[in-house]
């Protein structure tokens, strides 16, 4: 599948040295409502929370199907080099990680 590049906003916390983790809002949502459960990891893990396309400061450019969340998800941990990443969702963002 051909997904059109999407520009992801979103906040790095933690340890870059320890496991990722890697944070997914719910469908409406932003990255920034994840932020007290992020920081509450932060002390055990990197953990990267963003927002998906078409959300928050992320591009607004579509389409957006769990096919093209789960891309963007692989393209986060393609480019940022993660290894075996713990995978959070809420809402919409658990079925993108279940997807994945």
């Amino acid at each position: 599948m051909n997904v059109p590049r999407a520009r992801l906003s979103g906040w790095d916390y933690g340890n870059r040295t320890a496991r990722p983790m890697v944070f997914l809002h719910g469908l409406t949502d932003l990255a920034w409502s994840l932020h007290p459960v992020a920081e509450a990891f932060a002390d055990r893990f990197r953990v990267l929370n963003f927002d998906l396309r078409g959300h928050g400061d992320s591009s607004q450019g579509g389409p957006y199907t769990v096919a093209h969340f789960v891309a963007d998800l692989r393209a986060v941990i393609d480019t940022l080099g993660l290894e075996r990443p713990v995978l959070f969702g809420h809402s919409m963002g658990s079925i993108v990680t279940s997807t994945f």
